[in-house]
């Protein structure tokens, strides 16, 4: 997930929820998953917005626009364990 919020000068909420609870739930095509957000840092965030960018340019003017805020990428992971989840 791009923590872009239209490239203003602050992170959305909803980064702030997961950061202080990474534990989720995803619903996709009406399927309910468990997840653990981390946020990408160093290599892996490099290569994760490389990828974004090829997917969406846009995040570029994002990007440019935010500055000199960092935009966070978060990566959900599948959770086996849903009591893991926050309700």
């Amino acid at each position: 997930m791009i923590a872009a919020n239209y490239g203003q000068d602050h992170h959305p909420a909803w980064y702030h929820n997961l950061r202080t609870n990474p534990h989720a739930m995803i619903v996709f095509d009406g399927a309910a998953t468990p997840v653990l957000a981390h946020e990408a840092e160093g290599a892996e965030r490099d290569r994760l917005w490389r990828d974004v960018l090829q997917i969406f340019p846009g995040y570029a003017v994002y990007e440019r626009r935010a500055a000199p805020r960092r935009i966070p990428v978060l990566v959900l992971t599948p959770s086996r364990r849903r009591n893991e989840v926050a309700s």
